[in-house]
C-alpha cells in the first residue's frame, strides 16, 4: 500500500513547484452569486468562472455594484452601506467582520395544514476574521423555528431532517426546531497551496444543480487542498470528508443516550484545466468508503489519502464496496456574456443488468447581462439522473448524507427542465425560477399490485429506481403510513419573487413571492400555492424548490 503512495506523493510535489492557490469567494446564495458576476463582467472576470464553487465572504462583496444610499447620515450609512461591526487594526493586517443572519418568513398556502399560521423564524449571526494575507476563519450560526406549507412539512417528515440544515425536534405541537452551524480556516501554505479544514458545504459545478457534488445537503466535517498555477490554468482540488447515515448502522446505543449514527467517509478531486481563453475542460472523482465497522468505528485504508485522479478507479473498480463514481465535463465562454457547460457522471456501468447502468449529465446555458439588457441574467440547463443512481452496493456507501443526496439533491429517475432569471435596477431584483421534473422510466409498475402503501413503498424504494438513498434492498428513509412526497412521477415548481436590498453589505432583503408546485406521486396528487413575504439576510442558499 505504501508503494501505492509513492506516486502520489510526488504528484502533489510536482503540481505544488508550478501552482499557486487562490481563495476565491462570493455569496453563496445562487441568484446574488450570479448577479456578482454580471456586475464585474469584463471579459476577464467572466474568464474566472470556477467549477468548484466557495461559501459566502464578506470581504469579497465590496463590488456588488449596488449604489450607496443615505451616505450625509452617519447612522443611517451604516444601517445601508456598512457592515454591522468592523473591527481593524491600525497595520490592517487584522480585521474581524460580524455581521447578522435572519430569515423571516410569512407563508399563506392553499393547502389546508393543522397549523393555522405558517412562518419561518430564523436568527443567527456570521463572523469572519482575516489575519494579514495568510489565514481567514468564518463562522456562522442558525436558530430555526418554523410552521411550514404542506410540501415541505411532508419532506421534513419523511427526511427526518430540515431540507439542507440538519436534524429538528418539535417545536410547539406541528411545528420545526433545528439549528446549523459551519466554521473554518482557510491558511494558504505556500503560493502554491491553500488548505481549508472545518465543517460546512461545497459544491462542484457552474450549473444551479450539480451532478458532482452538491450544496443541497447538511454541513459536513472537511479538509480541502487547492492548488493553482500563477496563470490560472490549472486549478486541483483535493476534499475529504467525514459523512454520516441517520441510522446505527447496526450498532447498539444505550438506552436513556443519543444515538451514534453510522459513520461513512468520502474522498474527491476534481481537476479543471482552462485549454483556452475560453474553453475549460473538467475530470472528476468521487468515492463514499464502506468506512465504519459492526460497531460504527472508522476503519479506512490508507489509500484513503491517495489524492490523485483516477487512481482509485484503476485499484478499485466501479463496481467495488466502496462506492466510486466519476464525471467528465467542460465549460466555455461562447461570447463575453454567454456560458455553457456541460458535465457527465458514471457510477456504475455494467451493460449486462440494465438497474447497474447509471450515469447523470447536465447541459446548461448562462446569458449575463442577457439580449443587451443590463443587469438581466438568464439560465436554461437539463439534468438527466438515471435510475438508481448515487445508490450503494452496501447500506452505508449512497452517495448522501443525513438522509439527503450529496450529488444532485434530488430523487433519481427523472429528468428535470430548469429556467432561472434575474434581474435587478439598482437595489430593486426580481427573480424567476420554473422547474419541470419527469420520471425517465418506471419499473415493473403495476397498479394492480402495488394496492396497499406497503407494496407501494417497495415498489419506489427498491424497483423505482427514484431512491439514491436506498442500498443492499434496504431503505434508509424510514417508511410512513401515508403516501411519500419524496419520489415523484411528475412534479412542477414555479416560483417568483421581487425584493430590494436593505444592505449589500450582508445581503439583507425584503422580499414578496409566489410558489406553485404541483405533483403527480402516481396514485395521488396535489397543488399547493404559496404566497409569502420576508426579510432575510441572503448569506446562503436554501433548496427548498424540492
Amino acid at each position: 500500500m505504501r508503494k501505492k503512495l509513492i506516486p502520489s506523493l510526488f504528484f502533489l510535489l510536482l503540481i505544488g513547484a508550478s501552482l499557486q492557490a487562490q481563495s476565491f469567494e462570493f455569496p453563496s446564495d445562487y441568484f446574488f452569486a450570479q448577479s456578482h458576476y454580471q456586475m464585474n463582467s469584463d471579459s476577464a472576470k467572466l474568464n474566472q468562472l470556477k467549477s468548484f464553487q466557495f461559501h459566502y465572504r464578506i470581504s469579497k462583496n465590496d463590488r456588488l455594484g449596488y449604489p450607496s444610499l443615505f451616505t450625509k447620515s452617519r447612522f443611517l450609512n451604516w444601517a445601508f452601506n456598512k457592515n454591522f461591526i468592523t473591527i481593524n487594526d491600525s497595520t490592517e493586517d487584522f480585521r474581524l467582520v460580524i455581521n447578522p443572519i435572519i430569515d423571516f418568513r410569512y407563508f399563506q398556502s392553499d393547502v389546508k395544514t393543522s397549523n393555522s399560521t405558517l412562518y419561518l423564524n430564523a436568527r443567527g449571526v456570521a463572523a469572519e476574521c482575516t489575519f494579514g494575507k495568510k489565514i481567514f476563519i468564518h463562522t456562522s450560526f442558525i436558530e430555526n423555528q418554523a410552521f411550514l406549507p404542506n410540501y415541505l412539512d411532508s419532506a421534513y417528515k419523511q427526511y427526518k431532517t430540515s431540507v439542507g440544515e440538519g436534524r429538528y425536534k418539535s417545536f410547539k405541537i406541528n411545528g420545526y426546531d433545528y439549528a446549523s452551524a459551519q466554521a473554518y480556516i482557510g491558511y494558504q501554505v505556500l503560493p502554491q497551496l491553500h488548505i481549508q479544514a472545518g465543517t460546512g458545504k461545497n459544491k462542484i459545478g457552474l450549473g444551479y444543480r450539480s451532478i458532482w457534488l452538491s450544496d443541497m445537503a447538511f454541513n459536513y466535517p472537511y479538509l480541502r487542498f487547492t492548488l493553482q498555477d500563477k496563470k490560472q490554468k490549472l486549478n486541483y482540488h483535493v476534499l475529504y470528508a467525514l459523512l454520516s447515515n441517520l441510522s446505527n448502522g447496526g450498532a447498539r446505543t444505550p438506552l436513556s443516550t443519543e444515538p451514534l449514527f453510522q459513520k461513512k467517509a468520502a474522498s474527491f478531486q476534481h481537476l479543471e484545466y482552462n485549454i483556452h481563453k475560453r474553453f475549460s475542460a473538467e475530470f472528476f472523482q468521487g468515492i463514499v468508503w464502506q468506512a465504519a465497522d459492526s460497531n460504527n468505528r472508522i476503519r479506512l485504508p490508507l489509500n484513503y489519502i491517495n489524492p490523485v485522479l483516477y487512481t482509485h478507479t484503476a485499484t478499485y473498480g466501479l463496481n467495488n464496496k466502496n462506492n466510486i463514481y466519476l464525471g467528465i465535463g467542460w465549460h466555455a465562454r461562447l461570447f463575453k456574456n454567454v456560458h455553457i457547460y456541460n458535465y457527465l457522471t458514471i457510477d456504475d456501468l455494467d451493460l449486462k443488468i440494465e438497474k447497474r447502468q447509471k450515469s447523470a449529465i447536465q447541459i446548461g446555458v448562462k446569458l449575463f447581462h442577457a439580449f443587451g439588457i443590463q443587469n438581466l441574467f438568464l439560465q436554461s440547463e437539463y439534468n438527466r439522473i438515471s435510475p438508481f443512481s448515487f445508490d450503494g452496493s452496501f447500506n452505508n456507501t449512497s452517495i448522501s448524507h443525513y438522509n439527503q443526496p450529496l450529488a444532485y439533491g434530488l430523487q433519481s429517475n427523472n429528468q428535470e427542465w430548469l429556467q432561472l432569471l434575474r434581474y435587478n435596477r439598482g437595489r430593486v431584483f426580481i427573480e424567476g425560477q420554473i422547474s419541470i421534473m419527469k420520471a425517465i422510466k418506471v419499473y415493473n409498475y403495476d397498479p394492480s399490485v402495488y394496492l396497499n402503501t406497503k407494496n407501494y413503498f417497495d415498489f419506489l424504494n427498491q424497483e423505482g429506481g427514484f431512491n439514491p438513498l436506498i442500498a443492499d434492498n434496504r431503505n434508509t428513509i424510514p417508511i410512513y403510513s401515508k403516501t411519500p412526497y419524496l419520489f415523484s412521477k411528475n412534479r412542477t415548481f414555479i416560483d417568483f419573487k421581487f425584493g430590494y436590498v436593505l444592505n449589500p453589505k450582508y445581503l439583507m432583503t425584503i422580499q414578496a413571492g409566489l410558489t406553485l408546485r404541483q405533483s403527480n406521486n402516481f396514485i395521488t396528487s396535489q397543488t399547493e400555492r404559496i404566497l409569502y413575504f420576508g426579510l432575510s439576510t441572503r448569506l446562503y442558499q436554501r433548496y427548498w424548490d424540492i
